[in-house]
C-alpha cells in the first residue's frame, strides 16, 4: 500500500486521532518526527526514514501527517492530507482543542481510513505521475497476458 499511515495531531503534538494500514513502529517514527515538526518554522516538512515519507502540514493550530513509500511521492500523500483536514476542521476541530490523546481514534480514524483508501485505490486521480505509472504497469500487464 502506497499511504500506510495518516493522523491528526494538536500543534502542541498530542496526538488526536490516527489510522494505519500496516502493524510496526510507522506511529512511534512519527511521534519522533513531530519534535521537529513543531519546532520547525515551515507549514510543510517531508522527512524520509526508512524508505518512507513523513509527509507533515501545519494549519491552523493542527499537525497533520501522512506517511507513504517512498517511491510514492509526495503528492499524493499531501492530497490526503488536504482531505483530512478539510473534514477536520470542517467539524472535529472545535471538538478537539481539549481532547485527550488518542480520543478521536473512534471516531475520526475511519474517516482517515477512507480518504486513505480513496487515495490508494486511485492514485492517479490527483497525481500525473501516479496516472502515467498506472497507464505503464496496465499495459505490461496487457503485454503479459498476450
Amino acid at each position: 500500500m502506497p499511504i500506510i499511515y495518516a493522523s491528526v495531531a494538536r500543534g502542541d503534538g498530542t496526538l488526536l486521532a490516527e489510522w494505519s494500514d500496516v502493524k510496526g513502529n510507522t506511529a512511534q517514527v512519527a511521534a519522533d518526527c513531530m519534535q521537529h515538526v513543531i519546532a520547525a518554522p515551515d507549514p510543510r516538512m517531508t522527512i524520509t526514514c526508512d524508505k518512507h515519507t513523513f509527509n507533515f502540514l501545519k494549519a491552523n493550530d493542527w499537525i497533520y501527517l501522512a506517511v507513504a513509500n517512498e517511491d510514492f511521492g509526495r503528492q499524493v500523500p499531501f492530497a490526503l492530507i488536504q482531505r483530512v483536514a478539510q473534514e477536520w476542521e470542517g467539524g472535529f476541530s472545535a471538538k478537539a482543542q481539549r481532547g485527550a490523546a488518542h480520543s478521536f481514534d473512534r471516531s475520526f480514524g475511519p474517516k482517515i481510513r477512507d480518504a486513505m483508501d480513496q487515495l490508494n485505490a486511485n492514485p492517479e486521480s490527483v497525481s500525473k505521475v501516479a496516472a502515467v505509472q498506472k497507464q505503464v504497469d496496465d499495459v505490461k500487464r496487457l503485454s503479459r497476458g498476450m
